[in-house]
């Protein structure tokens, strides 16, 4: 990942067309710590799904070279496919998500090949095989978007354990990754994540998020490692307490 943050949300261009596919396993639930079932309010937001991204104002932002995103059927779900061609490049979309209201978020993804060669500490081998960017701020100024606090959810290899918090080795203020899955254990399966957002921002940046979340984006690369990788991303979705009233967390 070659300086994403500051590059990720600048000029953009639309993602590719769809095409059909098969593959292996079924979905297999997992999630944070803790009780989140219990708690999760009723009323869900989709900020992805492969049927619609098209039509949803998702952007294919090339930062090194381009990783070929598009849409298969993936055991009878269709997925946005990302194939790294020594690649770095982002799917992105503006939201406008209030984590206090919306502070649980679930996704489904897999991987078919992860580059074991990758390190997320390392500036020169800083690839991941799938992961989820969440901007918790405007960027409304291009120059500063180093600056805006960043959240991502990574499935990488198994040098970084899973429940990590790793800064980002170019802009380790303002990114941090969060390792949901580590390793190939999962491979071929869908899998499904569920965490809350306000517990993984303070672990991660120590305090609440002061702003919104104001963009997502799905990021898959290999342009350090040069290693073949293959993700699938399904759907990515928050839970939101009624209009009104705070859910916190």
């Amino acid at each position: 990942m070659l300086c994403v943050q500051a590059t990720l949300l600048l000029a953009c261009a639309p993602v590719p067309g769809a095409v059909a596919a098969a593959s292996l396993g079924g979905p297999t639930a997992h999630g944070s710590p803790g009780d989140l079932a219990a708690s999760v309010p009723d009323d869900p937001v989709v900020l992805f799904d492969a049927s619609t991204a098209i039509r949803e104002g998702w952007f294919h932002r090339e930062i090194r070279g381009a990783t070929d995103y598009r849409t298969r059927f993936v055991d009878g779900e269709l997925a946005v496919q990302a194939v790294g061609r020594d690649s770095a490049s982002a799917l992105i979309r503006w939201i406008d998500v209030d984590p206090r209201r919306c502070p649980r978020i679930e996704w489904m993804w897999r991987i078919h090949t992860l580059q074991e060669g990758a390190d997320l500490r390392d500036r020169d081998a800083d690839d991941v095989a799938a992961s989820v960017f969440l901007l918790f701020g405007e960027p409304s100024f291009p120059t500063a978007l180093q600056e805006i606090p960043t959240l991502r959810y990574v499935w990488t290899n198994r040098k970084v354990d899973v429940e990590s918090v790793v800064p980002n080795p170019y802009f380790p203020d303002a990114v941090r990754n969060l390792v949901v899955r580590s390793g190939a254990d999962d491979v071929d399966r869908w899998v499904v994540e569920h965490r809350n957002l306000l517990d993984d921002y303070r672990r991660a940046f120590g305090h609440d998020p002061e702003d919104s979340i104001h963009g997502i984006a799905l990021f898959t690369d290999n342009d350090q490692t040069l290693e073949p990788v293959e993700a699938y991303y399904g759907w990515v979705r928050v839970h939101c307490a009624p209009p009104g009233s705070h859910e916190g967390g």
